[in-house]
């Protein structure tokens, strides 16, 4: 049996120096944005019938399915598999929902006067919970919670394994077109303060402004909370680890262990070209540069596409593709799109 040292100097190997995002990433995988389905043959082995468009109906419903496929190029092979999302119960629960406040909204805050009105209102609700000895399940509502099945298969349709999560469903249909929105708004305000992080300096924005940025703030939450659904299947965990960028050892011991951190830059979305895309997606459609880092390094570099979170899309909150590349090595690439889909019933 390999040694726990054995095995960090295995990864070692395969992620030894520090790798830095190329310049100009973001705008290389944009031009990746196009429609691919044809290498994906299977799709009716797995959702016969489905079809890749918007439906009109609202919210998250039990039966919608959603079908990705995707494709992985390294070291001179293509690798095809196929992603099966199935909402298989929406149930009223009590649900608490808390969001992680990230970097670049930690570092902003509202004028003087909008700001000292929030703090009253924090302290309010502090001492609230105080007084309900900080029960916090008090102030839990009934809201939709979903039961998604992710099942994939590999390029020939076959089964490779299943896992079931809970989410709330109304934090996947509210979508990302209003983050996309907002982002775009304040590029000029925000423009390089996702990568800057907690290093960004503390900025004053108008009320609307600051509004903004907590709505992006809920936008990468939903991309989080949809992105944590799909990893909860292990062929997706395998997958991704053979596109990521490791750690080196060195970054390994000095932050004892792997810190991981999603970012999604709203601040650079672009609308994708409807030419680009599959005549079958309506509506606007928007792509903005995500990162994964491991311990503050770049893992994977991406950009995100999403359009209506109307059903059934809204089981995935909108999202209708991802193209990304290893950030040391352009040839290790990966692509996932919608392929088939299929609306439930309330």
């Amino acid at each position: 049996m390999p040694s726990r040292l054995s095995s960090i100097a295995t990864l070692t190997l395969l992620g030894s120096c520090a790798i830095e995002a190329p310049r100009g990433w973001e705008a290389e995988l944009e031009q990746k944005i196009v429609d691919r389905a044809t290498d994906f043959p299977n799709v009716d082995k797995i959702l016969p019938g489905g079809v890749a468009s918007t439906e009109r109906s609202v919210g998250v419903q039990q039966g919608d399915e959603l079908l990705f496929g995707i494709c992985l190029d390294a070291d001179g092979e293509r690798t095809i598999w196929y992603l099966d999302v199935r909402v298989l119960a929406v149930e009223a629960r009590k649900w608490l929902e808390f969001r992680g406040v990230p970097d670049f909204e930690s570092r902003v805050r509202p004028d003087p006067e909008s700001f000292e009105r929030m703090r009253a209102e924090e302290r309010a609700w502090h001492d609230e919970m105080e007084a309900k000895g900080f029960d916090f399940m008090a102030l839990a509502s009934e809201v939709p919670i979903a039961r998604i099945r992710v099942e994939a298969f590999d390029g020939n349709a076959r089964s490779l394994g299943h896992a079931e999560s809970d989410v709330s469903a109304t934090l996947l249909e509210r979508g990302l077109l209003d983050a996309f929105g907002a982002g775009y708004a304040q590029r000029d305000v925000m423009r390089g303060r996702v990568a800057l992080g907690s290093d960004a300096e503390e900025l004053e924005l108008t009320l609307a402004a600051y509004e903004d940025v907590q709505t992006v703030g809920r936008g990468v939450a939903g991309c989080e909370r949809f992105l944590s659904i799909l990893r909860s299947n292990p062929v997706t965990k395998r997958i991704l680890f053979q596109v990521i960028a490791l750690p080196s050892l060195w970054s390994m011991l000095t932050n004892l262990g792997v810190s991981t951190k999603f970012e999604v830059d709203f601040f650079a979305s672009q609308r994708v070209d409807p030419d680009r895309l599959p005549s079958t997606v309506e509506g606007p459609v928007w792509s903005a540069p995500t990162m994964l880092r491991l311990n503050g390094q770049p893992a994977l570099l991406a950009r995100i596409v999403a359009g209506s979170p109307a059903s059934p899309h809204g089981l995935a909150a909108g999202i209708v593709g991802v193209v990304g590349r290893h950030p040391g090595d352009p040839d290790r690439s990966l692509h996932v799109q919608l392929l088939a889909s299929r609306s439930g019933t309330r």
